[in-house]
């Protein structure tokens, strides 16, 4: 297979390597089956996946698809305009950066009648049922204290584990079999699941400021909870949105109180479900749970035992339940410290996360009820 030069050879050969440079960019694709990864250079800012096509199967006859976000595909009419895509526009549809470590991915298919936009995996998808599932058996009530940290961290029933890619879940096995448990190898059923969770375990964190405690925060665990409340649909949806700092539209939270750094909402920022505090690697998850002390028992709603919340410094992180009231006492680690930077504890904050899901979405949920989840989560909250 012919393929265009890399950035260095390129430098060897041309002298105004330092004129041409600013007018390429190399970008990598892969065949789904891991085969033939292509480098071309890109000089005017789009790709033409009918060239990238036919350097990838040798022809143009075959269907292209693209995989986009959450492991769904897209054909690509490979005989029209709309098979040039801009880099920008390719990555923002992809989620992907298209480098070697990253790349975009491709599928060629034997049948060529599927119809543009169409899924081209056989397996029906059943993620939204399998996000459903996990409320199944309704909570009664809120898990007591003694009981919370179990509840957390527990192992899903066996038809409700989390589907994970294979290749993964066998890394994790390896190192740490008590997660594992928690999940089980996708098998095509339910492949936005597999890929949301995937995601997540796979997110390697940087370390350093606040905003890179924030990124590994939002990559690794509030992803899995928004990700989970878009998944299950919009009937069963509580509506989850996230916040830093003030926000007029959170009404559960006590004005005039110092916040938290982060707030986990739902019913479109009428409910407040958690509560949060961040710092960078230079503090110690002690001092974010300090903060996390000083500041979110002000704010957990009247009638209601305990948020489960949490603290994170650099790459660490830990729950905690927060109760609420004036002589509130501190509050209860649940766990311990997790390490962000490796992958078997990334996998047990991913599993906590669904935990803490099914928390939130069980409350008063009946399959009969006219109610939404979120309004029913509050009455049965504030009822206890």
């Amino acid at each position: 297979m012919c393929r265009p030069p890399s950035f260095a050879q390129a430098a060897g050969q041309n002298p105004d390597f330092d004129i041409v440079l600013p007018m390429l960019e190399e970008v990598c694709f892969l065949r789904e089956d891991g085969q033939a990864p292509l480098l071309p250079h890109i000089s005017d800012g789009k790709v033409d996946l009918r060239e990238i096509a036919g350097l990838l199967q040798g022809s143009t006859e075959r269907p292209l698809a693209l995989q986009m976000h959450l492991g769904t595909w897209n054909l690509v009419s490979l005989k029209s305009d709309s098979r040039k895509l801009t880099l920008s526009h390719l990555r923002s549809i992809t989620g992907r950066e298209g480098t070697p470590s990253d790349p975009f991915l491709v599928r060629f298919l034997n049948g060529p009648h599927r119809r543009q936009g169409a899924t081209p995996a056989q397996v029906p998808e059943a993620s939204a049922q399998r996000v459903a599932a996990l409320a199944q058996p309704p909570l009664k009530q809120l898990p007591s204290l003694n009981r919370l940290e179990e509840f957390l961290f527990g192992q899903p029933a066996p038809a409700n584990k989390l589907p994970l890619d294979a290749d993964l879940l066998n890394q994790i096995r390896l190192s740490d079999p008590s997660v594992a448990a928690g999940f089980v190898a996708d098998d095509g059923a339910a492949r936005q699941l597999a890929r949301l969770l995937s995601h997540s375990v796979e997110w390697q964190p940087s370390l350093g400021c606040e905003g890179l405690t924030a990124d590994a925060v939002n990559q690794i665990l509030i992803n899995v909870l928004q990700g989970l409340d878009r998944l299950v649909g919009a009937e069963r949806s509580l509506r989850i949105t996230v916040q830093r700092g003030w926000g007029r539209e959170a009404g559960q939270l006590q004005e005039g109180k110092k916040l938290p750094d982060g707030q986990l909402l739902g019913s479109y920022g009428q409910a407040l479900l958690a509560l949060w505090e961040e710092r960078g690697s230079e503090h110690t998850i002690q001092e974010a749970a300090a903060d996390l002390a000083a500041k979110a028992p002000a704010h957990v709603p009247g009638g209601v035992p305990y948020l489960v919340c949490f603290a994170a410094a650099g790459a660490k992180l830990q729950f905690y339940a927060v109760r609420g009231g004036g002589n509130a006492s501190a509050p209860k680690p649940l766990g311990r410290a997790f390490d962000l930077g490796q992958k078997t504890d990334r996998a047990w904050v991913v599993l906590a996360a669904a935990n803490l899901y099914r928390l939130l979405t069980c409350f008063g949920v009946s399959q009969t009820s006219q109610n939404r989840p979120a309004d029913q989560l509050a009455q049965a909250m504030s009822a206890l």
